[in-house]
C-alpha cells in the first residue's frame, strides 16, 4: 500500500465497497484521487491542483471502453482549469465544483468538443452536486458552466448549475439528451441553450431563475425537443425562445419575463399544452414566422405589461396556428393580435383585454382566420379585416357576431332610409330584412356598416304612426 493510502486507512477514511472506478477526496491541505481498490491515482495541493487531480481520475478510466465507468467527487473543489470528460463516463458529484477566477473557460466539457460534429463523444452522465461558474471572477467567453458539443447520450441529473458567465448549460450537435431535476440560476446569458444540430432533447422537472437573457433557448437547427414540468422565473428576456421543429412544451410555468413569456420564431410543428404564463412585459406568447402550432389548455394571466403588447401575438406570415381552451388576460393591449397571419384558429377561449382594447384584433394581410365560440370578458370586441376570415358564435362583452330582432318606424312620406343598430362586432356580411306591415313592403335594398343596417326604399313609405315594421337578422 502506498503512503497516502496507508495514512488514509489509519485515519479511518477507508473506501467502502466500490461502486466507482475512481474517487476524488479533499481536505484542508490535500486533494487526492483513488481507484476502486484504494490505490492513489494522483494527489496535489488543495485549492490549487483540484482540477488536475480530478482530470487524472477521469483519464485513469479504462481505455477504449464501451461501458460507463464512474468517478465520484466527494468534497468542495476549486478548479484551476476546465475538466474534459471522455466517452462512457459518469461523474457523481457529492459536493461542489467551482471554477477558479480568471479561468475563462467552461467548468466541464466533453473531451472531443473541438470536433464540432455529431458523435464526437458518447454516453456522458453528470449527476448531483453544485456546479458553480463563478461568473463574477471570469472575464471572457466561453465560460459556460457546462458545454457539450457532439455528445450522443448525455445525462445531466439532480444538479445545480449556477453563476454562469455565459450559459449554465450550452449544447450543440448533441443527441439523446436528458436534463432532469436540475436547478439553473444566476447566469449572465441563457440558462439553457440548445443550439444547432441538437435533437432528441428532454428537459424535465427543472427550476430556472435569475438569468439575464432567456430561460431556455432552442436554435434554428434544433428538433425533437421536449420541455416539461419546468418552472422559469425572473428572466431578462424570454422565458422560452423556440426556433427549430418538433417541439413540445407541457406543464410548464413562466413568471416575470422582461420580454415574451414564450417566443416561437422561425419554428414549425410546436405544441404548447397546459402552460401558465404570468407577468410578462411584452407579449405572453409571440408567434413570428411560425407554422403548425397548437396551444391548448393554458393560462396567460397579467401578460403584455407594456403599451401595445398582447396576450398572444402572431405576425410575419405565421400560418396554421390553433389556440383552444385558454384563458388570456392582457394588461395593455389586445388579448389576441393577428397581423399578416393566415389560418389562425381561436376557439373556446376566455379573453380579458382592457376595456379600451380589442379582444381580437386582426390586421395587415391577415385572412382565412377563424374565431369561434369564445367568451369576451371585457374590451371593445373584435376588429376583423380579412375578407375570408370567419368570426362566429362568440359571447360576452361586445362579442356579438349574430343578431336578430324587429324594428318599427313611422313613415312621413319623404324619408327613404331607415337605420337599425345591429350591435355586431363589425359590419355584417349577411343581412336579411322582412317586411311585417304593408307600408314596409315597398321596393328596397339593404346596406350595412360597422354600426347599422340601412333599409333604403326606392319610394318613401306613406305617412303613419308605427306603420313601417320589419324583422331583421344579421351575421358577420
Amino acid at each position: 500500500m502506498d503512503t497516502i493510502s496507508y495514512n488514509l486507512a489509519r485515519s479511518g477514511k477507508v473506501s467502502p465497497a466500490a461502486h466507482y472506478r475512481a474517487i476524488v477526496y479533499k481536505d484542508d491541505s490535500t486533494v487526492w484521487a483513488e481507484d476502486s481498490e484504494g490505490k492513489t491515482i494522483a494527489y496535489g495541493v488543495a485549492g490549487e491542483e483540484d482540477a488536475a487531480v480530478i482530470q487524472s481520475a477521469l483519464d485513469s478510466l479504462t481505455e477504449g471502453r464501451t461501458w460507463k465507468e464512474t468517478v465520484v467527487l466527494r468534497g468542495s473543489f476549486t478548479c484551476e482549469g476546465g475538466l474534459l470528460v471522455p466517452s462512457y463516463t459518469k461523474i457523481s458529484n457529492e459536493g461542489v465544483l467551482k471554477l477558479k477566477g480568471g479561468v475563462n473557460e467552461p467548468l466541464i466539457r466533453n473531451k472531443n468538443y473541438s470536433k464540432e460534429a455529431h458523435n464526437a463523444d458518447s454516453e456522458i452522465e453528470i449527476i448531483g452536486g453544485t456546479l458553480d461558474g463563478n461568473k463574477s471572477e471570469q472575464g471572457a467567453s466561453p465560460a459556460d458552466v457546462v458545454k457539450f458539443v457532439g455528445v450522443a447520450g448525455l445525462r445531466i441529473l439532480n444538479a445545480t448549475l449556477t453563476e454562469a458567465y455565459d450559459q449554465c448549460i450550452d449544447l450543440s450537435y448533441c443527441a439523446d439528451v436528458q436534463i432532469v431535476n436540475c436547478r439553473l440560476n444566476n447566469g449572465r446569458e441563457n440558462a439553457l441553450r440548445i443550439s444547432s444540430g441538437c435533437y432528441d432533447v428532454q428537459v424535465a422537472n427543472c427550476i430556472i431563475s435569475s438569468v439575464s437573457e432567456d430561460g431556455i433557448l432552442t436554435g434554428l437547427g434544433a428538433n425533437k425537443i421536449t420541455i416539461s414540468n419546468t418552472l422559469i422565473n425572473s428572466v431578462g428576456e424570454h422565458g422560452i425562445a423556440c426556433a427549430g421543429s418538433d417541439i413540445l412544451v407541457s406543464n410548464c410555468r413562466v413568471e416575470d419575463a422582461s420580454e415574451n413569456g414564450m417566443r416561437i420564431a422561425n419554428a414549425m410543428r410546436v405544441t404548447l399544452n397546459n402552460i401558465m404564463i404570468n407577468d410578462t412585459d411584452e407579449d405572453g406568447i409571440a408567434l413570428l414566422s411560425a407554422s403548425y402550432v397548437v396551444i391548448g389548455d393554458s393560462l396567460l394571466y397579467s401578460v403584455g405589461n407594456e403599451v401595445g403588447k398582447s396576450g398572444i401575438y402572431a405576425d410575419y406570415d405565421s400560418v396554421y396556428i390553433t389556440v383552444q381552451n385558454c384563458y388570456i388576460k392582457s394588461i395593455y393591449g389586445p388579448a389576441i393580435k393577428v397581423n399578416d397571419t393566415q389560418y389562425f384558429k381561436l376557439s373556446h377561449c376566455y379573453l380579458s383585454p382592457p376595456t379600451d382594447q380589442y379582444a381580437i384584433l386582426e390586421s395587415g394581410t391577415s385572412d382565412y382566420n377563424t374565431f369561434v365560440e369564445n367568451y369576451f370578458l371585457d374590451g371593445a370586441g373584435a376588429s376583423i379585416t380579412g375578407t375570408n376570415t370567419k368570426i362566429r358564435r362568440n359571447r360576452g362583452v361586445n362579442a356579438l357576431t349574430e343578431n336578430a330582432g324587429t324594428a318599427t318606424f313611422s313613415g312621413d312620406g319623404s324619408t327613404t332610409q331607415f337605420s337599425i343598430a345591429h350591435g355586431l362586432v363589425s359590419a355584417p356580411t349577411k343581412v336579411q330584412v322582412t317586411p311585417l306591415t304593408e307600408d314596409a313592403a315597398g321596393d328596397f335594398y339593404v346596406t350595412a356598416d360597422n354600426t347599422n343596417i340601412y333599409i333604403n326604399y326606392l319610394s318613401a313609405p306613406a305617412s303613419g304612426a308605427d306603420n313601417v315594421k320589419v324583422s331583421w337578422s344579421a351575421e358577420v
